[in-house]
């Protein structure tokens, strides 16, 4: 999206609109905010070959057959509620 925007930057319209984000973000007027020059925090790796961190518990299936640390779920009212471990969430239908 930076890249994208950089034709238009210099419009008055979109840099008063970047000044207003801005105070409202409690920057100065004419900070640029950038994207971080780190590594990615996910590398997708196909084949496997990517590094695993450690993790203090162990995966857990679902209903389903999928392993994941923890699973959660939508109730009724759109709330998500962590499923407690070991308690397969039940398959909506």
């Amino acid at each position: 999206m930076s890249m994208r925007m950089t034709a238009v930057s210099e419009d008055p319209r979109i840099r008063k609109v970047r000044e207003d984000i801005n105070g409202l973000l409690g920057l100065p007027r004419g900070a640029v905010l950038k994207a971080p020059t780190e590594e990615p925090v996910v590398v997708p790796t196909p084949d496997g070959s990517g590094a695993v961190p450690p993790y203090d518990e162990p995966l857990v299936p679902d209903a389903d057959g999928d392993f994941a640390h923890e699973f959660w779920e939508e109730d009724r009212g759109g709330e998500l509620r962590l499923i407690e471990r070991g308690r397969t969430p039940e398959v909506a239908r």
